[in-house]
């Protein structure tokens, strides 16, 4: 015994009549289309023009739309549809500022925190000059 269901054995029939051996395997129940998708090809182009003429990375991208058209969309999404549209990611190499002095240690700051309810670090060290 099998242990298939009937409606089972009628589907998996039905579909080698139809299509042959091939297609008797699990399809996918995924949805053709989606009607209640938040992209549109109107909000794909202002991605595209907000990207191409400002240059604006998915964060910008993502402020743009929601302070222009109020718009709330992910950056996931935002970084969908650029890579739709084969832009490559903003390179960002930005100098840091290294920390030197003359006399090593002449300005420190040391911030404190609580790490349990009621009990406060006091600063080991705090030196201005």
């Amino acid at each position: 015994m099998l242990r298939i269901s009937r409606p089972t054995v009628r589907k998996w029939l039905s579909r080698y009549q139809r299509y042959g051996l091939k297609d008797v395997e699990s399809q996918s129940r995924r949805p053709h289309n989606s009607p209640f998708q938040k992209i549109n090809p109107d909000i794909e182009q202002l991605i595209v023009e907000l990207r191409s003429r400002r240059n604006l990375g998915a964060i910008g991208v993502k402020n743009e739309l929601f302070r222009h058209n109020e718009l709330s969309i992910s950056l996931k999404t935002i970084h969908k549809v650029l890579h739709q549209y084969d832009f490559q990611p903003i390179e960002t190499t930005k100098d840091f500022i290294r920390y030197e002095r003359a006399i090593p240690g002449k300005r420190i700051q040391m911030n404190t925190s609580k790490i349990a309810p009621g009990i406060n670090l006091q600063p080991l060290m705090t030196v201005e000059e």
